[in-house]
């Protein structure tokens, strides 16, 4: 899992060199369309590092609020929406308000990236993530010089990096939707077994799948085990809470079901606010390597909570 994450954080910043090395391949092209002197781009410039420089310097609490992640996305988004911008510019102070976004996005990430791989990773690893930007910045002028050599002109150039940025910026997201598309197929086998199969049935079937996905992780922490085992991990996943609220009533007297109800939507709202918290706090001492072993113990945690209800449930019923 630490393997893979890297992986990602090299990505980022590959995407955090590309926009830096542009503007002087682009400028020639710029200037002369806008009709502004050559050494106005040192007033694009100068926007830029200044938004690096107030990000920098309020992105510790940015990232205390939001993580390491969200902070990430956010901001390669930022820098993105900028690229886009300068694309569709028609005049200099247009340029010049599309460099404040692609500032600030850059600080952020640099600031996120580089303590985020200062704690959790060792000093080979970090000259290898400033290897990467120095990619992102030798790739950034010959993509451009493509785009002017083939007549797409200098907006062709910044639209082709803002494609590329835009699928940096969504790669924290698309992981984790390959979780969300196994619950809702799972909720989508729920609906259809429950036919056929008890609540409880199912439920177990899921935290079978659950623990099935869970060994997959422990087992094998390369990227072509994460995305199956976070697949299978929604998909089992997906069944256990609605069918959890549907048995309500039967463990329980109609008449409390209610009031039972609410507390159980109130505990998994507190869930899903601390959890996250608790992993944050466990990963930054020991490294985001214990997601799996993490995973384990909220499994086996669920797992005896399930049965401890089975039981009273056969109990009462005799």
């Amino acid at each position: 899992m630490a393997t893979v994450l890297l992986i990602f954080i090299y990505i980022f910043y590959i995407g955090l060199g590309i926009p830096d090395s542009m503007l002087g391949t682009a400028w020639p092209a710029v200037y002369g369309e806008f009709h502004v002197p050559v050494s106005y781009a040192s007033f694009v410039s100068a926007v830029i590092s200044g938004g690096t420089v107030v990000s920098s310097l309020f992105s510790t609490k940015i990232i205390a609020k939001l993580g390491t992640a969200k902070v990430t996305a956010i901001s390669t988004g930022l820098t993105a929406a900028a690229l886009l911008g300068f694309s569709c510019s028609q005049n200099f102070l247009w340029f010049c308000l599309c460099a404040i976004p692609l500032g600030i996005g850059a600080g952020s990430i640099d600031t996120a990236l580089n303590n985020y791989v200062a704690v959790h990773y060792n000093a080979m690893q970090m000259s290898f993530l400033h290897c990467f930007y120095g990619i992102g910045v030798t790739v950034s002028p010959y993509l451009m010089s493509i785009a002017l050599s083939e007549q797409m002109n200098w907006r062709g150039g910044y639209r082709t990096v803002f494609y590329i940025q835009t699928v940096i910026a969504v790669l924290a997201a698309a992981v984790i939707t390959f979780y969300f598309a196994g619950m809702t197929l799972g909720r989508i086998l729920s609906g259809l077994l429950s036919v056929k199969y008890s609540d409880w049935q199912i439920i177990f079937a899921g935290e079978a799948v659950i623990l099935i996905s869970v060994i997959i992780l422990l087992a094998d922490k390369s990227i072509t085990a994460v995305i199956p085992g976070l697949f299978l991990i929604g998909l089992g996943n997906g069944p256990v809470f609605p069918n959890m609220t549907h048995i309500t009533p039967v463990l329980y007297r109609k008449e409390t079901s209610q009031s039972v109800l609410g507390i159980q939507m109130a505990f998994s709202n507190l869930s899903i606010m601390l959890t996250p918290v608790l992993f944050g706090v466990l990963a930054d001492v020991t490294g985001p390597g214990i997601f799996p072993g993490f995973l384990l113990v909220m499994f086996v945690l669920m797992a005896g909570c399930t049965a401890v209800l089975k039981v009273g449930d056969e109990r009462s019923q005799r």
